[in-house]
């Protein structure tokens, strides 16, 4: 297991932590693992990037390492999804589109959308790109940390790291999606707000393995330095696979009217499986360059690892 490579600034590159860490030699790993500085493809370049290059560097990470992106969106997009289409077999076997979005007759007022087999399909809906996304940012977070110091991290431990670093994060996951939602219902503009505030928390895990307190508290600072900005990242991220679903899911109910639709809902599931997967992967490899990006802009990062290579004399 790889400590966090780079910690907060208060942490201070003179801490034990970190002169430990420039002399301590290649770790074990049972993977495929390299430690010569260099060989890790650095899919991101440690500068201020643009919009645009935020959202090409997570195609990047994703193009450069599909193995670790989506072994990491798999773990949780997989389970999730063979649920829902258990779910979607049951309780829409006719594989009526408008009934599964709530359009037709079949479902009428808030009580029927809500009740049963329905609430289950729309919280395995909502929850799964969420979780899923927020479990490839801590995973690939790992990665892209070590190939900017020179090291290739290979999967397992990219998911043991993962999912030990998992149960820190869980709570205060659990707590600001709550606030999402409820500051969504109230007035929309404090969801939103808090949203954005958060939206680092899976990278900060995964590259700085911080005190579950400080998962409350480091995303938001690093959020308040460039708010609108990550805002615009947020707001990109999600017009671009915002798309996704509703194609995945109209591709089925357009070929049902000119094919037998008993069998379209194997092809839904798969459909939908392979877009979540994608989503998923991408959508954290996206959050981990914009956490880069700030963490370059606001703290200087490229020079902290500039300045720690020279200390290693590296």
């Amino acid at each position: 297991m790889t400590a966090a490579p780079w910690a907060p600034p208060e942490a201070g590159l003179g801490s034990s932590a970190a002169r430990k860490e420039s002399t301590a030699g290649p770790a074990p790993y049972a993977d495929d693992r390299s430690e010569r500085v260099g060989e890790a493809p650095r899919a991101v370049p440690l500068r201020p990037l643009t919009y645009m290059e935020i959202l090409d560097h997570g195609f990047t990470v994703v193009r450069q390492r599909p193995r670790h992106a989506f072994a990491a969106a798999a773990c949780v997009t997989i389970p999730f999804q063979l649920a829902l289409a258990l779910i979607l077999r049951q309780t829409f076997a006719g594989d009526d589109f408008g009934q599964l979005i709530g359009m037709n007759a079949a479902i009428t007022g808030v009580d029927q959308l809500f009740e049963g087999g329905n609430f289950t399909v729309i919280a395995l809906l909502t929850l799964g790109p969420l979780l899923a996304s927020l479990f490839a940012s801590i995973a690939l977070g790992q990665v892209v940390a070590e190939a900017a110091l020179g090291r290739e991290l290979g999967v397992v431990p990219m998911l043991l790291g993962a999912a030990r670093r998992l149960p820190v994060v869980a709570i205060p996951w659990l707590v600001v999606h709550v606030a999402i939602v409820i500051g969504t219902m109230l007035m929309v503009i404090p969801g939103l707000i808090i949203a954005v505030a958060f939206y680092l928390m899976g990278p900060v895990a995964g590259v700085e393995a911080p005190s579950m307190g400080a998962m409350f508290s480091r995303p938001r600072h690093l959020a308040r330095g460039k708010p609108w900005r990550l805002l615009a990242i947020w707001s990109l991220t999600a017009l671009v696979f915002g798309i996704l679903t509703p194609v995945s899911a109209a591709l089925p109910w357009l070929i049902s009217q000119f094919a037998d639709p008993s069998w379209l809902w194997i092809l839904r599931s798969v459909l939908a499986a392979v877009t979540a997967l994608f989503t998923a992967a991408a959508t954290g490899a996206i959050s981990v360059v914009a956490y880069l990006d700030l963490r370059t802009r606001l703290e200087g990062l490229d020079l902290e690892l500039a300045t720690r290579a020279l200390r290693a004399g590296a």
